[in-house]
């Protein structure tokens, strides 16, 4: 009889610690086909999203009817070359006053290239007076880490995030806008209390926030104004960074990935005065698309960070452990006195996660980098 009250318990004990993540089995939704690799989607209303496609292509989508209309107006300057073309959309603050749309977009020709970030306004289906903010220097003829993606802080301030070229030691460089994460106000100016604007060194470039990042291609600002960064190791060493202004990031210097074909880079895992990463993957899941869930429309994801996984197609969550049950196992220690539960959702579906949403109303949408792509709901 102790026998068996000792295996009744460890049962208890284990429904109790393990029933808040397996309760819930997630589905999506088909929303809205036909995109042609879309990567980037911000809400215009509650029930209308704009959705970019890296072919240059940009559509309103209903997602309640799931109706698709294509806008015109696009600049004439966007370069579709390996990872480049059209890429994010961030919608302004005062949108429903001003109508400016913001857009990060590949801009030059093939053997010279590099990431714009410029604005529209919304004029009915057309895109108009546009307005050039930042473009990235120097140029380029590779076709690889652009970046990127757009997001603005409650003061309205404009964050941008820039991949390394494929020149990975550009990340290092406080004169070269690669493998920066950048901050403007909304017309392109640089704030004085950026932190390489402050010492007006003709040496650094005003508009750098952080450095040290190979090729971010997820940012999300919480609610507190913390700026999360989560952006692509090599083979292994995907991370998610908690960005605080002018920290090195370390990379290539360190990284908890290698090369692929096998040796190790940089000098190791961690140097003083480099910044670690809150979380990081090895094997690499390849991220794309960040946000953190807000609301009670899906219990057990409150809280958490969703990542959409490129190379194992899938929706990546990380818990904070004070938000775990207590006692349960978990994958992987990190940084700061700050612990995640990693677990992964929609992996039936089997498609290249690029990006996610979540909507005013609280329901979370996601797009498949595909040439047939799609815009899904998360079913809640």
């Amino acid at each position: 009889m102790k026998i068996r009250g000792f295996f009744r318990n460890i049962a208890i004990y284990m429904l109790l610690v393990f029933y808040p993540f397996i309760a819930q089995a997630f589905e999506a939704k088909p929303i809205a086909t036909g995109f042609t690799y879309p990567w980037g989607m911000a809400f215009i209303s509650t029930d209308v999203m704009i959705v970019t496609e890296r072919v240059g292509k940009v559509s309103l989508v209903n997602v309640k009817t799931g109706k698709v209309q294509v806008l015109s107006g696009l600049p004439a300057d966007i370069v579709v070359m390996g990872q480049g073309g059209l890429l994010d959309v961030q919608v302004d603050p005062d949108f429903a006053n001003n109508a400016w749309l913001y857009f990060s977009y590949a801009q030059g020709t093939k053997k010279a290239a590099t990431t714009r970030v410029a604005r529209a306004k919304l004029n009915g289906k057309t895109l108009e007076q546009w307005q050039t903010l930042l473009t990235a220097t120097p140029r380029s003829s590779k076709g690889q880490h652009f970046g990127s993606r757009l997001y603005f802080d409650s003061k309205g301030l404009l964050y941008i995030t820039i991949g390394d070229r494929g020149e990975r030691n550009r990340a290092q460089k406080l004169d070269d806008h690669a493998g920066k994460l950048l901050r403007i106000h909304k017309d392109g100016n640089i704030p004085d209390d950026n932190p390489f604007a402050i010492d007006n060194n003709p040496n650094t470039l005003g508009s750098i926030y952080s450095y040290g990042h190979r090729n971010p291609q997820g940012l999300y600002i919480d609610q507190q104004d913390s700026v999360w960064v989560q952006e692509h190791g090599p083979r292994g060493g995907d991370e998610l960074n908690l960005v605080l202004r002018g920290k090195n990031y370390g990379w290539p210097i360190i990284t908890y990935g290698k090369e692929y074909w096998g040796p190790s880079i940089g000098e190791g895992a961690s140097k003083e005065g480099m910044e670690q990463p809150k979380y990081y993957y090895v094997p690499s899941i390849a991220p794309s698309g960040l946000i953190k869930v807000v609301g009670n429309r899906y219990p057990t994801l409150a809280n958490s960070f969703l990542l959409g996984a490129l190379k194992d197609r899938h929706i990546n969550v990380l818990t904070p452990e004070d938000l775990t049950s207590q006692g349960k196992a978990l994958k992987e220690t990190v940084f700061e006195e700050t612990v995640f539960e990693e677990k992964r959702i929609i992996e039936s579906l089997n498609k290249r996660i690029r990006d996610i949403e979540q909507g005013k109303d609280g329901l979370i949408y996601f797009i498949t980098d595909e040439a047939d792509g799609a815009l899904y709901l998360l079913m809640p």
